[in-house]
């Protein structure tokens, strides 16, 4: 799935979660911001299909499904 989407489902998630704790949603948008600014660099460079941020890119994915993975009612 292209950075983009991936950015564009989590701004669509986020905008539809219900009441949740304030520091749930403070770790999920420092997450989806640091995708945010990573697809706005490739915007940038005019992005040619490698990339430096790619550890970064999996690290955070990782770890927005392991925070998603605790939302309260959650069930995989």
């Amino acid at each position: 799935m292209p950075l983009s989407q991936i950015v564009g489902e989590l701004e669509a998630l986020q905008h539809n979660l219900e009441s949740t704790e304030e520091d749930w949603i403070e770790r999920f948008d420092k997450e989806r911001f640091a995708l945010e600014e990573v697809n706005a660099v490739r915007l940038d460079e005019e992005y040619s299909g490698s990339d430096e941020h790619d550890p970064l890119i999996e690290e955070t994915v990782s770890r927005l499904r392991s925070l998603i993975e605790t939302f309260p009612g959650f069930a995989v």
